[in-house]
């Protein structure tokens, strides 16, 4: 049955709260500081595969399960406590409530936030005796419309993001999980409204969570010149925050600020990173492969054998886009993980210095072609990873110095970066046939950094700078990172693939090139493996493809191929 909650309910610091019901309507305030609250019509049981919990009795017309709705003005806090110890030093006090609790909202049917509902799982914080101030992190923020489950063959949810969410954090925010049929970042609202797409301006980003995950059954879209920014302001301490007293909103007791990219101490001999969140855009279905996945047959007739209309469909419907001028950068150490169901093109660029890029496709539609096969024989380059000519990837590392009244300069040169292309497991069960394509002017890059030290003499005791390399730069120097392309279907590279060392002394980074074996289905019915042919070359062949190939077209793309050459690395 459905479930109502139609009056406020405040429960004790850390409770967990479970509504499972055919449909939920949260029209009161709902308090668990520190704890839990979860909705959702799949109603976990111990030890057994989760069910749905649905109308046994349909009313004509209607639908065994309805939506989960936030209503307007109404809160779901799981914020944690804020304790002012030296304002009530005889309280029972404990830490195990100062971190924000989860809130997890997944509908198999619509998912709603009205206007001006509120999830605040941000953090909570103390005074000590000894009047020390210590923040919490905030919690994580789970929101799933559409949820894909193989209890529920047909999707049918939308996400409606009409409240506010905040899980600011004092040493970090909780991750943010969206999972909508489809997503348009782009700073622009689209001209016509769409239910099932959720459109998010560049600034979504900037909210103090420390991961924003969109998940998505159907297409994500970062439309080109869109600049995106990812980034993590935290709680503050201020002037007001040991005169705030217990049982205050933490928001009472801090301020949100975004701290510098990098901070020296007082003496300018260490360097503090400020905390930074990661990206992924990611498109997800229960079994990870397509010939398999339940919005791929809900548009076959014959669920044993595909068409090449049905594929084509699926593809439109199932890709990932960063368009041309647009942009996704996150802070040092942080990530970006792109993945598709079938195409992603990126003719955009990606930041994440030091850290970590991936861009992989799970398209895999079966073994085989033709009457005993799942899938069409499919040309090549049906689908691909593609870096468009204007595609920059980096996760070089980035350099940073500070110098002090002293003439000393302290320094910090990371190394490059990792950055991975294909497949989303390399040589495991989720190979890709998405074939990868670099385009001439795309640039993939993951080098190390360089800087310079240099401590000065007067700052030294004259015994010890006769035996110090002082007044003079000092060169630091950071390894480059690694480079890894996966496909079983094909690697054409007519871009630059770039990790280099910082400088002398520090290491080259590597490139990894794995053409994965396939398997298809021979006349008798069994999987034979098809050949794989790498060229290796002393000098750069020039340009493989040619400048007028678009993603989806096959000419000149050959299955089972990939090339090098030592002039490229």
């Amino acid at each position: 049955g459905s479930i109502d909650i139609a009056a406020p309910l405040t429960f004790a610091p850390g409770a967990q709260i479970g509504l499972y019901g055919s449909t939920v309507t949260i029209a009161a305030n709902i308090t668990a500081a520190g704890g839990s609250v979860t909705a959702s019509q799949i109603v976990p049981e111990a030890g057994k595969t989760p069910a749905i919990a649905q109308l046994q009795t349909v009313p004509k017309g209607g639908s065994a399960t309805g939506p989960i709705t936030l209503a307007s003005d109404v809160s779901i806090n799981t914020a944690g406590l804020w304790t002012n110890l030296p304002l009530n030093p005889n309280i029972t006090f404990t830490e195990a409530y100062i971190n924000g609790g989860a809130v997890d909202l997944a509908s198999v049917d619509n998912l709603t936030l009205e206007t001006g509902s509120l999830i605040n799982s941000s953090a909570g914080g103390y005074v000590s005796l000894s009047h020390k101030v210590t923040g919490g992190a905030g919690g994580a923020i789970t929101l799933e419309a559409d949820t894909q489950s193989n209890l529920t063959q047909i999707y049918k949810g939308n996400l409606t993001l009409h409240g506010k969410l905040e899980s600011t954090g004092a040493t970090e925010g909780g991750a943010l999980t969206l999972l909508a049929p489809s997503y348009l970042i782009s700073d622009l609202a689209p001209a016509t409204v769409n239910p099932a797409l959720v459109w998010l301006d560049p600034a979504f980003f900037t909210q103090g969570f420390s991961a924003y995950n969109l998940q998505s059954s159907g297409n994500i879209t970062v439309a080109p010149g869109t600049v995106v920014n990812v980034t993590e302001p935290t709680y503050q301490v201020t002037a007001a925050t040991l005169s705030t007293p217990t049982g205050a909103s933490p928001a009472a007791a801090f301020t949100v600020a975004l701290d510098p990219l990098y901070t020296p101490n007082s003496t300018d001999s260490a360097i503090t990173q400020r905390p930074g969140a990661s990206f992924s855009a990611q498109m997800v279905s229960p079994s990870g492969i397509v010939s398999t996945d339940p919005s791929f047959l809900n548009d076959t007739s014959n669920g044993t054998k595909i068409n090449a209309t049905t594929l084509g469909k699926f593809i439109r419907a199932t890709t990932l886009d960063i368009g041309a001028g647009a942009a996704i950068n996150v802070d040092p150490l942080q990530s970006i993980a792109l993945q598709s169901l079938s195409q992603l093109t990126i003719d955009g660029s990606l930041s994440a210095p030091s850290g970590t890029i991936s861009a992989t496709s799970l398209f895999s539609p079966g073994p085989g072609a033709g009457p005993s096969g799942t899938n069409v024989a499919l040309p090549p380059g049906t689908v691909s990873i593609w870096l468009g000519p204007n595609a920059t990837l980096n996760a070089s590392g980035q350099s940073v110095s500070f110098a002090n009244a002293g003439g000393n300069q302290t320094s910090l040169a990371p190394s490059g970066g990792t950055i991975s292309l294909g497949s989303a497991v390399p040589g495991g069960t989720a190979n890709s046939t998405a074939a990868v394509i670099i385009r001439q002017g795309a640039i993939v890059e993951a080098s190390g950094s360089a800087a310079t030290d240099e401590i000065a003499g007067s700052a030294l005791r004259t015994a010890i700078a006769t035996a110090q390399p002082v007044d003079q730069p000092i060169p630091v120097a950071g390894a480059g990172g690694s480079i890894s392309i996966n496909s079983e279907e094909g690697i054409y590279n007519d871009g630059t693939l770039l990790a280099a060392a910082g400088g002398p002394g520090a290491a080259g980074g590597s490139l990894t090139m794995t053409l994965e074996a396939d398997f298809v289905l021979n006349k008798s019915g069994n999987a034979e493996a098809t050949p794989r042919i790498f060229t290796i070359t002393q000098n750069d062949p020039g340009p493989l493809l040619s400048a007028k190939l678009t993603p989806g077209q096959s000419t000149g793309l050959k299955t089972g191929t990939a090339a090098i050459s030592a002039q490229q690395i």
